[in-house]
């Protein structure tokens, strides 16, 4: 941008908007370009009852809300994902076995990089974990699903999964 408009560009994530200043006259205006987002698919969705999680096992969430054609998902803890990038969150409660529990992101069962969260406390205490990050699903369709990262079999009283496509 030679900025000749005025027009500034903003780094917001997940998509930057820009900021133009308009001389109307002797008056300016300045007028914000929302940007587009891909509303194409998004899923929420939570545990509502009680479940045992054993150990590398997913999290198994109902569906609550699904819209487009970017992310399947068929009430088994794996979900479908088609080529693009998601944000993607995730929150887990539960009651800590042992140590402390943990869950994480798997794509295509390869754990996904910084997506681990760990609540370390005092054993049958109730505990909560939650994390948010962005993944890049490479191949035409990938899985994706939060499973149980901890050594020990834990029992999720409540738990969400909320992903969105972002392009």
């Amino acid at each position: 941008n030679n900025n000749f408009n005025q027009c500034n560009s903003f780094g917001n994530y997940p998509i930057p908007y820009f900021n133009c200043v308009r001389v109307v006259g002797s008056l300016s205006q300045n007028t914000v370009v929302n940007p587009t987002v891909d509303n194409d698919s998004f899923v929420a969705s939570s545990v509502v009852s009680t479940q045992t999680v054993a150990t590398n096992s997913p999290v198994i969430p109902t569906l609550n809300y699904s819209r487009g054609q970017s992310i399947t998902y068929a009430n088994n803890g794996v979900f479908t994902l088609t080529q693009g990038r998601y944000i993607v969150s995730y929150g887990v409660n539960g009651t800590i076995a042992g140590s402390g529990f943990s869950f994480g992101g798997f794509l295509d069962g390869t754990a996904v990089v910084n997506s681990n969260a760990t609540n370390s406390g005092t054993t049958s205490a109730g505990g909560s974990v939650s994390n948010e990050f962005l993944i890049t699903v490479t191949n035409p369709t990938s899985t994706f699903e939060v499973r149980n990262t901890s050594g020990e079999t834990t029992t999720v009283t409540n738990a969400n999964v909320n992903i969105q496509r972002i392009d």
